[in-house]
């Protein structure tokens, strides 16, 4: 878990994105002595996983939850618009 909240965080601040949401790392024991992570926005899990002690398998997890976190501030951004007609 500590691996992917660096690496995330890592990412995050390189995007130079800032977002007007928090979100949320989440950890839960897993099988044997793996974890599950998951990543909440505004109470909706964008993303969970199995950790793995593998660089290159949690870095493309960053990498989809910086992708799915971009999408829902544009959805969040629409309908927030919508709902201000």
């Amino acid at each position: 878990g500590k691996d992917f909240h660096d690496y995330f965080y890592q990412e995050y601040l390189l995007s130079g994105r800032k977002y007007p949401f928090v979100i949320i790392i989440k950890e839960k024991p897993g099988l044997a002595r793996s974890s599950i992570l998951s990543v909440e926005i505004e109470d909706y899990k964008i993303h969970e996983f199995f950790s793995k002690p593998d660089e290159e398998y949690l870095k493309t997890n960053v990498k989809i939850v910086l992708q799915r976190a971009s999408a829902y501030a544009k959805r969040r951004k629409a309908l927030r618009k919508a709902n201000k007609i």
